[in-house]
């Protein structure tokens, strides 16, 4: 879980133990946090769903309530979220899932980071900032990595440079840090979706055997550079 920025949010960063973290006030009385997250079914689902068991029994004055986003038709998680931002219903605790992509022309290693983010107009900050404190700790940043499915890798680099998380599949999992350290920030772009799509559907074809992986992945792309280019 990356930090990241959006409009009236306040983004924490959990890339390492050393890294700098404001300080937040004690939670002395009851308080209810809503928690916007991605992780709603599945594996992700059911690991989300402990941890927030996990937090409250830690933080017993702390309500964890999950606050489900439903994107409209042909929008996204992100786009969803932004409509709130601005009229002050976003969740106190909001998983990013931003949206982004390279610009044409330009090979870039790309992770899609998803991190916790305390809403800046949220009635309970002190509380919700206790629980991105709570997920960006190395006991449950070990637990994300290892148990939520394959894909995820842990924001603090002492635990992904650990043989915990190391231990399976080595040499692929160094390879994918080596990658990350030299990934940028990538912009929003108002056309993923349609881009994503073409993408996907151009090397689909490769898998499917109509098209060689070149022929497939150089379709895809003049595919997507129409759509960037307003086509």
């Amino acid at each position: 879980m990356l930090a990241a920025s959006l409009p009236a949010v306040l983004g924490t960063a959990a890339c390492d133990a050393s890294a700098t973290v404001p300080s937040a006030t004690v939670v002395t009385g009851p308080a209810t946090i809503k928690l916007t997250t991605t992780w709603t079914s599945g594996m992700r689902g059911t690991v989300m769903k402990e941890l927030i068991g996990q937090f409250q029994q830690a933080h017993p004055q702390v309500t964890v309530e999950e606050q489900v986003v439903t994107p409209a038709p042909g929008s996204s998680y992100a786009d969803a979220v932004f409509v709130q931002l601005p009229t002050a219903s976003a969740a106190d605790v909001i998983q990013g899932d931003p949206q982004t992509m390279p610009r044409t022309g330009k090979s870039l290693p790309v992770i899609n980071d998803e991190p916790q983010m305390v809403y800046g107009q949220s009635r309970a900050v002190d509380a919700a900032f206790q629980w991105v404190k709570f997920t960006a700790s190395k006991d449950v940043q070990l637990k994300l990595a290892t148990t939520s499915g394959r894909g995820v890798i842990p924001s603090l680099k002492s635990v992904a440079r650990s043989d915990a998380w190391l231990g399976q599949y080595p040499d692929l999992k160094k390879v994918t840090i080596e990658a990350s350290e030299k990934a940028v920030t990538l912009p929003f772009h108002g056309k993923y979706q349609r881009w994503q799509t073409a993408i996907q559907a151009g090397a689909a074809r490769a898998f499917r055997g109509e098209l060689s992986a070149r022929e497939a992945m150089l379709e895809a792309t003049r595919e997507g550079d129409k759509i960037l280019a307003g086509q």
